[in-house]
């Protein structure tokens, strides 16, 4: 056989497109109240509890109870993104890429709205009347279970649970009234089933986190996710919230447009954008709990 037969061998190109490992799903979006939002920055006006006066004689006076106003402001980030399809590219490998394209756009979108979500429970929000007053999560009346309780750093316990359902019953949040979620990233999710207690009388429950699902706990819904930020060092947050404890708003929801641009041979041009805003509503429907990745 001539050695130059290699000069007819064909390059194939298999018919599908393979994304690489990645969230592509949004994990918060449907645990949070939303909103449109129409500017760079929204206000969101808020109502505060009020207390009624005991009579104590006959014809009193019509009280005037001063009714509590506030407001808080969410302001919208904006993302986007873009890249060239070869237009030789249907020729070579047989197939039109475009789809997958716009899908890895949209994975990229969801994760953009986790992450906005994400550092509004427990970053700081903006109050008052022109929204420039700073209120931190523990400093709003927020609270935190500590990384130690119980003695020393831990990483998720029941114990610390126990403490956030504690937090957020004493603060009159019902859990059979509204949903309570916490999110929790796959140390967290070992560390419980590593519990005693978990594992002999609650596995069951907890199972479901071992592939990746959500499940229910002690009265919480379980968010599994990746992307939850560190405190410092190896000490990472946990947020626990009810829905109506964030306010997530949209400005720009996943847009996208292909188009044919004559500045670049021709080529075809994807590009995406979106835009969106989270502000947390109130301070004690949201609970921190520290775990400590490194014990």
């Amino acid at each position: 056989m001539s050695e130059q037969i290699v000069t007819a061998y064909v390059k194939g190109f298999n018919s599908s497109i393979y994304r690489l490992l990645q969230q592509e799903d949004s994990r918060f979006s449907m645990c949070v109240r939303k909103e449109n939002q129409k500017s760079e920055k929204e206000f969101f006006d808020q109502l505060g509890a009020v207390n009624s006066i005991e009579v104590n004689t006959r014809f009193p006076d019509s009280p005037v109870v001063q009714t509590p106003h506030d407001r808080r402001v969410a302001t919208l980030r904006k993302f986007h993104l873009g890249d060239f399809f070869d237009s030789f590219d249907e020729m070579q490998t047989v197939i039109d890429p475009t789809s997958d394209y716009v899908q890895n756009f949209k994975a990229a979108c969801n994760r953009d709205r986790d992450d906005v979500i994400i550092a509004a429970l427990l970053g700081t929000a903006y109050t008052g009347k022109e929204g420039t007053t700073a209120v931190t999560h523990t400093g709003g009346g927020g609270t935190q279970v500590a990384v130690n309780l119980g003695g020393s750093n831990t990483g998720l316990t029941i114990l610390k649970l126990r403490a956030a359902r504690k937090a957020l019953r004493k603060a009159e949040v019902d859990f059979d009234r509204e949903e309570v979620y916490i999110a929790v990233n796959a140390e967290a999710v070992d560390d419980l089933l590593g519990e005693t207690q978990a594992v002999s009388s609650d596995y069951n429950a907890i199972k479901p986190l071992v592939d990746g699902t959500i499940a229910k706990f002690m009265g919480f819904t379980f968010v599994p996710s990746e992307r939850l930020t560190l405190a410092s060092g190896t000490i990472r947050q946990l947020p626990v919230w009810t829905k109506s404890a964030l306010l997530h708003t949209t400005g720009i929801d996943y847009t996208t447009r292909i188009s044919e641009r004559g500045d670049k041979s021709f080529n075809w041009y994807g590009y995406a954008r979106w835009a969106f805003g989270a502000v947390r509503m109130e301070e004690k429907k949201v609970v921190s709990i520290l775990i400590d990745e490194a014990v």
